[in-house]
């Protein structure tokens, strides 16, 4: 099982970064959490998979700095859903689902997480 949330010292010792520029990346990362997050929920509920994609990847490629390997996993999921050209609309919807519950579930059990993170 996947922790919800990693310490900083796992997360630099597997990316390679020391901790002021993981923090740096953090800091930027939350600074646009609620901006993005708006941009997934619109391009998801307008359709626009290409958007999506492209909002997908970027949150995604922000998770790998914060240590939160639920979420990342969950967002994984659905880029990698939408990057494959034949996916299916019923998988993106799942996916989504899976991805905003995980949201849900760090932000209802560490309300706090994205100030801790950027700390």
């Amino acid at each position: 099982s996947l922790p919800v949330i990693e310490s900083l010292e796992s997360v630099c010792s597997r990316l390679g970064y020391p901790e002021a520029t993981l923090l740096e990346v953090r800091i930027l990362f939350v600074e646009g959490i609620d901006n993005t997050l708006q941009s997934i929920e619109k391009a998801f509920k307008d359709e626009d998979w290409a958007d999506l994609e492209s909002e997908m990847l970027k949150f995604y490629g922000g998770c790998l700095y914060l240590g939160i390997p639920r979420l990342t996993l969950t967002a994984d999921w659905l880029y990698r859903t939408l990057y494959n050209e034949n996916y299916l609309i019923d998988d993106i919807g799942k996916f989504y689902s899976l991805f905003m519950a995980e949201m849900t579930l760090l932000l209802t059990d560490y309300p706090d997480v994205f100030t801790k993170i950027s700390h």
